[in-house]
């Protein structure tokens, strides 16, 4: 039986589970280099940072409770294409990191906890959840395969 699989995926998410370095003084970039690799914005042992400077500036408007639009990301970051931050800014709203409200991004927040500082927690949970409704589906699907 052929098996349509490249069309039933909506998104990937990563999940790391992460040791919390020991170090009580870690430099911004370390954590957000950290928070990255724990979102699945970056792989183990990935050199490029364009990604980490696009969710920090990101980050950086958002504490002050800005959104930004790609222009304005772009702008803070003269060395990098438009074109790079819109693909960058793209793929993190596509893994559910960001959200576009019209033209401008920020992170991605649970209508009833907006809270920046609950934005992990709702990460991790909301991806679980969208992932874990279809497979619980399938999962009682196969079983009936087992026990029929």
């Amino acid at each position: 039986m052929s098996f349509p699989e490249a069309n039933l995926v909506k998104k990937t998410v990563t999940f790391r589970v992460m040791q919390v370095p020991d170090d009580p003084v870690m430099p911004k970039e370390a954590l957000l280099r950290w928070i990255c690799l724990s979102l699945g914005l970056i792989s183990e042992n990935e050199s490029r940072d364009t990604v980490i400077r696009v969710f920090d500036v990101i980050l950086s408007a958002q504490t002050k409770g800005k959104a930004l639009t790609a222009e304005e990301v772009a702008e803070k970051m003269p060395e990098v294409s438009e074109k790079t931050v819109r693909y960058h800014l793209k793929r993190m709203e596509d893994m559910g990191v960001l959200e576009k409200n019209g033209k401008k991004y920020s992170l991605r927040r649970n209508p009833n906890l907006p809270s920046i500082e609950l934005f992990t927690e709702n990460f991790f949970s909301s991806a679980a959840e969208e992932a874990s409704k279809p497979a619980k589906i399938v999962w009682q699907k196969l079983l009936r395969k087992y026990l029929d």
